[in-house]
C-alpha cells in the first residue's frame, strides 16, 4: 500500500496540462517558488467552463472554453478563443489577430511573418524577441555559438545571454563574421580575427598574433597578462605563467620576479611555498584560435 502511494504520488507530480471534470478545470503547472524548490502544482482555473473547455496542449499547458484562452491557470487577455492556438510546442500562441507569450500581448508582432523558434526565441519580418521581447539590434534569427552564451544572428553581429533568464545583450565585435566560441578553461571565451573576449568584453590586448591561453581563464600576448577580461599590469609578460602547488593544486599567475596573482583576485598573493611551473594539459593549441585571414 506505501508503495502504491509513493507511485500515485509521483505520477500526480509528472503530470502537467489540465484536469477537467464536472465541477471545474485545474492546471498542472511547474511552480518555481524557490521556497518549494520547484516543482509541479496543481491550480484551480475557476473561471474556465468545464461543459466548453478544451485542453490544445499540455506542456506547455494551452486551452480555451467558450468565452477565454488561458496560458497554465491565466486568462489570455484579449484573445479570441475561437481563433486561438499554440504556435508548436513553444510559450508562443495566436489568434487571428494577435501573438502572445504565455499570458502576454506582444505589440509588436507581425502576424502574418511570426515564427516561434526554439528556447524561448522568436522572429517575423521586423523584429527578433526573446520571451516575447524584442532583442534590440537582433535582424533574423539567432543562432547559438556553442553553448557558452554567445549568438549570431543573420547580419553577423554577435550577442550575449550569460543565463536562461538573462537579458540578451549586442557586444562590440570586433568581426563577427569570424567570431568563434571556446569550451571551457579549455580555450579562450570567444574571439575573432581580430580581438579576444571574455564575459562579454574585449580584451585590451597589445598583440593579436602573439596572444595565447594559459588555462583557468589565464591569457596572454607580448604587451600583456590579462585574466578573463582584465589586464594584470604588474605581471611581466614575457615571463608570465602559471604555476600550481602541489599541497592544495591550486592555480596561480607568476612571472619571473617571483610574484603570484591568484585568479579571483588580480591583486598579487603570496607563492605557495611549493610552487611550480604548471602546463594545462588540456589546453588547446593556438592553432584553435589563431586570426582567420
Amino acid at each position: 500500500m506505501v508503495l502504491l502511494g509513493l507511485l500515485l504520488l509521483l505520477a500526480a507530480c509528472e503530470r502537467r496540462g489540465y484536469e477537467i471534470s464536472a465541477s471545474g478545470v485545474a492546471a498542472y503547472v511547474w511552480d518555481n517558488n524557490p521556497m518549494h524548490f520547484g516543482g509541479i502544482v496543481r491550480r484551480d482555473v475557476p473561471v474556465a467552463d468545464p461543459t466548453t473547455f478544451v485542453q490544445l496542449s499540455a506542456n506547455p499547458a494551452f486551452g480555451r472554453d467558450t468565452r477565454h484562452a488561458f496560458y497554465e491557470a491565466e486568462i489570455i487577455a484579449g484573445a479570441n478563443p475561437a481563433s486561438f492556438r499554440p504556435l508548436g510546442d513553444s510559450l508562443y500562441s495566436t489568434d487571428d489577430e494577435s501573438v502572445f507569450f504565455e499570458a502576454q500581448l506582444i505589440t509588436a508582432a507581425d502576424l502574418a511573418s511570426f515564427r516561434a523558434l526554439a528556447d524561448d526565441y522568436a522572429v517575423d519580418a521586423h523584429n527578433t524577441y526573446l520571451r516575447g521581447d524584442v532583442v534590440p539590434g537582433a535582424r533574423g534569427v539567432l543562432t547559438k555559438i556553442r553553448n557558452n552564451g554567445y549568438l549570431r544572428d543573420e547580419a553577423n553581429q554577435i550577442f550575449y545571454r550569460s543565463c536562461y533568464g538573462c537579458q540578451i545583450k549586442q557586444i562590440d565585435a570586433c568581426d563577427g563574421a569570424t567570431f568563434d566560441a571556446g569550451v571551457f578553461l579549455r580555450e579562450p571565451e570567444a574571439w575573432d580575427r581580430l580581438c579576444v573576449y571574455a564575459d562579454a568584453q574585449r580584451l585590451p590586448l597589445t598583440d593579436r598574433a602573439s596572444y595565447r591561453y594559459l588555462g583557468d581563464h589565464w591569457s596572454k600576448d607580448k604587451g600583456g597578462v590579462y585574466y578573463f577580461n582584465q589586464r594584470i599590469d604588474a605581471a611581466d609578460p614575457a615571463t608570465f605563467g602559471l604555476v600550481r602547488s602541489n599541497n592544495d593544486n591550486v592555480v596561480l599567475g607568476s612571472d619571473a620576479s617571483g610574484r603570484c596573482w591568484f585568479g579571483t583576485s588580480p591583486a598579487q598573493v603570496s607563492c605557495s611555498a611549493d610552487a611550480k611551473p604548471y602546463t594545462d594539459p588540456d589546453v588547446s593549441p593556438a592553432s584553435v584560435y589563431a586570426p582567420r585571414r
